[in-house]
């Protein structure tokens, strides 16, 4: 299953950035500045699960792509192969979250009582996706210079992964090379 999925994802890697920055960050950016209110609420959410989605796709072949160059050259991360797991605890908490995420408004005594997510679920989808982050970064550089890469190679990718409607960009052209 998982090479079909790299099939699907991998023809965003052949994507100009601009299309990419089309797919991810323009529906992110026009959800977080849209008013939400009714019907556009549901819209919003829509728009964002999908920019959510093909985020984490254009990661996972990401990924895969530089595995793949990094098998070819004789070089084995341990690490990596943590990857698929935080993959799936990214796609569990977000849908977690997005189902218990429900606002109820009651009142009990003249006491407001205001229920939103369960702390823990958020916490845990937080690390999963910096986690996936973490491992996108360190295998694109790893890839690129042909050896394992150490977090000062790497931090600048993370950083760029991390503001993603910047970092489109810059490391769409790096993946393209790879």
């Amino acid at each position: 299953m998982e090479k079909q999925i790299y099939g699907l994802a991998s023809a965003l890697l052949k994507l100009n950035r601009w299309w990419l920055l089309l797919l991810i960050g323009v529906p992110i950016s026009i959800s977080l500045y849209s008013k939400g209110s009714g019907s556009n609420e549901t819209t919003n959410q829509i728009i964002v699960n999908f920019s959510g989605a093909v985020l984490l796709l254009w990661l996972f072949a990401i990924k895969h792509k530089a595995n793949d160059k990094l098998i070819e050259n004789g070089i084995k991360i341990q690490i990596l192969q943590y990857f698929n797991i935080l993959i799936i605890f990214n796609i569990v908490f977000y849908v977690l979250s997005f189902f218990a995420t429900k606002t109820i408004d009651s009142s009990y005594n003249n006491i407001q009582i205001h229920y939103v997510t369960p702390i823990i679920i958020p916490i845990v989808f937080c690390i999963s996706f910096f986690g996936t982050l973490f491992l996108v970064s360190k295998t694109l550089v790893s890839a690129e210079l042909n050896k394992e890469a150490t977090f000062n190679e790497y931090v600048s990718t993370l950083l760029l992964l991390i503001f993603t409607p910047i970092g489109i960009w810059f490391i769409q052209p790096r993946v393209q090379q790879v």
